[in-house]
């Protein structure tokens, strides 16, 4: 929950930790899911996934910033894949 007092606004430490948790569990299970059936197209992935659309593109990013995945866009077309 946000907060604002005066000018100042700060989040919760809960719903910080639990929202980076999600993302950080969603993160996991999406390089275990690469790991075992190799690179793939993020709506076919997303889809067997069965996260939402928020933890799974930002579990996406996690990776991504980790330098874990690689993501190719081909057209209308984007893979993932582990580097």
């Amino acid at each position: 929950m946000t907060s604002t007092s005066g000018s100042k606004t700060k989040s919760t430490s809960s719903e910080s930790t639990s929202s980076i948790e999600d993302i950080g569990n969603a993160a996991g299970e999406l390089w275990r899911y690469l790991d075992a059936h190799g690179a793939g197209a993020v709506d076919a992935i997303k889809r067997k996934a069965k996260l939402p659309s928020d933890v799974f593109y930002a579990a996406i990013g996690w990776l991504a910033r980790e330098g874990k995945v690689e993501v190719r866009v081909d057209g209308k077309k984007v893979q993932l894949t582990l580097k």
